[in-house]
C-alpha cells in the first residue's frame, strides 16, 4: 500500500521523468527484494523463537493484548524491527494518501496553466 501511494507520489511530482525513473525491470527488482526481505526476517524471527510475540495480558483479564515477556529478560526484537516499520508505513500513507494526491494534482494543473 505504501509503495502504491509513493509511486502516484512519484508520478505527480515528477511527471516528466516518471517513466525513465519507474521502470519495468526496477519494480520487479524491488518486489523481489522486499519478498526475500520479508520471507527472511520472518523466517528468522520463526527460527529464534521471536514469532507471536504478543500475547493476551493477565493483568488486563485477557481483553487485551501486549509484548511477551522473556524469561531471563532480552531485547524484545519485535519493538526494535517491527514497530518502526508500522510507524514509517503511517506516517508515508498519511503524507500521500489520495487527498494530499489530488492537492498535488492541482498544484501542478495550475502551475502548467500559468506557464502559457
Amino acid at each position: 500500500m505504501s509503495a502504491i501511494c509513493l509511486d502516484r507520489l512519484v508520478a505527480i511530482m515528477l511527471y516528466s521523468r516518471y517513466n525513465q525513473l519507474v521502470t519495468t525491470g526496477r519494480i520487479q527488482r524491488f518486489c523481489v527484494f522486499v519478498w526475500f526481505f520479508f520471507l527472511t526476517a520472518n523466517v528468522l524471527f520463526f527460527a529464534f523463537n521471536f514469532c507471536c510475540l504478543t500475547q493476551p495480558l493477565k493483568e488486563h483479564n485477557f481483553y487485551t493484548f501486549g509484548y511477551k515477556s522473556f524469561d531471563p529478560p532480552q531485547m524484545n526484537i519485535y519493538t526494535i524491527y517491527y514497530t518502526p516499520v508500522e510507524i514509517l508505513t503511517i506516517c508515508i500513507l498519511t503524507v500521500s494518501n489520495p487527498i494530499t494526491l489530488v492537492q498535488l494534482y492541482r498544484r501542478h494543473k495550475r502551475k502548467v496553466a500559468l506557464r502559457m
